[in-house]
C-alpha cells in the first residue's frame, strides 16, 4: 500500500534560522529525536538511529524553494520501504510554517495508522526543537 502522512507546524524563528539547521542535512540529531549521529558525504547521507540501527538517504536541498527533500536508500528497522520525506518552510508574517510530508510503501492499514501517530509526534517534537534553536 502507497500512502503519505502531512503535518504542518508553525516555527516562531526567521525562517533563515529554521532553514540553516535543516538545509545541509547534517547534525539533524540536534533536533530529531530519534538520531543520536549522523554523517554526510556529497547528497548522501548516514543516520544512526537510537535502536542501533542506520539509515542510509539521498537528499536534496533547494536554497530558492527552501525544500529539503531526502529517500531512505536503505533502512533495517522502520516497516515502510520506498520512504520519501519533504520539508517546506514558508514565511506566515511573524512565523516560518513548516510543511512535512512523507510518502511510503507499508504492508497494511495496521501499520500505517501506527506510523501516522508515531511519525505526527516525532515531526511535532522535531518542529518543537527547530524552534527552539533557531529562535
Amino acid at each position: 500500500m502507497h500512502k503519505s502522512i502531512q503535518t504542518s507546524h508553525q516555527i516562531k524563528a526567521p525562517l533563515e534560522n529554521v532553514w540553516s539547521l535543516i538545509k545541509t542535512g547534517a547534525n539533524w540529531e540536534n533536533w530529531f529525536p530519534i538520531l543520536t549521529g549522523s554523517r554526510v558525504e556529497g547528497n548522501k547521507r548516514f543516520c544512526d538511529l537510537e535502536n542501533g540501527d542506520t539509515l542510509e538517504e539521498l537528499f536534496l536541498a533547494s536554497n530558492a524553494e527552501k525544500t529539503f527533500i531526502y529517500t531512505v536508500h536503505r533502512q533495517q528497522s522502520f516497516p515502510a520501504e520506498n520512504i520519501i520525506g519533504i520539508m517546506r518552510l514558508e514565511n506566515e508574517q511573524d512565523v516560518t510554517r513548516l510543511n512535512w510530508s512523507v510518502e511510503m510503501d507499508v504492508e497494511n492499514e495496521e501499520t500505517f495508522q501506527m506510523l501516522k501517530e508515531q511519525i505526527g509526534q516525532m515531526y511535532g517534537t522535531s518542529a518543537a526543537k527547530l524552534e527552539e534553536l533557531a529562535g
